[in-house]
């Protein structure tokens, strides 16, 4: 097999997954723009979060079809997966938003108080 073959079955296999997570991250930043707490747009944590929306979609949306599919198999995710692919990303585009949210509220402190708040929260 060659290098374009493999290329091409790589794409095959999760382009469309990462796809639909691409699409709902364009969807979420309708409803929840990464801004710094001043209201300019935040281009770095963008990146972040669409990086991870996409990983997440690509390694969790075949597990969510599964499991909406034992759960629930009058859904028929199995026939319309891509909502379910896209749905498999949103967790992670909240998850980056609330960890940057947490670090910029600490960014004025030193590594002991951020380990100290940590503390505090578990």
């Amino acid at each position: 097999m060659s290098y374009e073959a493999g290329g091409l079955a790589l794409i095959k296999a999760y382009g469309f997954k990462a796809l639909c997570g691409a699409v709902l991250v364009a969807l979420l930043y309708l409803a929840l723009p990464p801004l710094n707490p001043d209201g300019t747009f935040n281009r770095k944590e963008f990146f972040y979060r669409l990086g991870t929306a996409i990983m997440s979609s690509t390694m969790l949306g075949d597990h969510f079809v599964a499991v909406v599919n034992g759960l629930a198999p009058w859904v028929m995710a199995h026939e319309f997966p891509g909502i379910f692919y896209a749905m498999a990303g949103a967790p992670a585009w909240w998850l980056t938003r609330l960890i940057a949210k947490w670090m910029h509220a600490r960014q004025d402190k030193d590594l002991g108080q951020v380990i100290h708040d940590v503390k505090d929260l578990a």
